[in-house]
């Protein structure tokens, strides 16, 4: 095992957002693909590295804490563009955290 200093970034919907997913015009399942897609995206922009997607809520690392608030800023500006035509706004809280980690290479 070694370590290594990592940003991490973990996002998800408010509990208020996850009830309008179930309420918007277009399916969950549509909804969650915009999603999905604009994260990826944006992952991507920003050099990071997507470990886990758990439900609606997004596990991703970066190499540096600038790149992580940078995609953190990007995606929230970005959501109200993908989620425009949804009877609720659809709000995500993001919580970034720089340490070290240990990393298992098995």
């Amino acid at each position: 095992m070694r370590t290594k200093v990592l940003t991490i970034l973990f996002a998800e919907p408010t509990r208020t957002s996850f009830f309008a997913f179930k309420s918007g015009e277009s399916s969950i399942f549509d909804l969650h693909n915009k999603i999905k897609e604009l994260f990826e995206k944006i992952i991507s922009e920003y050099s990071g590295y997507l470990v886990k997607q758990i439900d609606y809520g997004y596990l991703i690392t970066f190499d540096n804490p600038t790149h992580g608030i940078s995609c953190g800023v990007a995606f929230q500006k970005n959501l109200n563009r993908v989620t425009a035509n949804e009877k609720s706004r659809v709000l995500f809280r993001i919580g970034l955290h720089t340490g070290e980690v240990t990393i298992d290479d098995h």
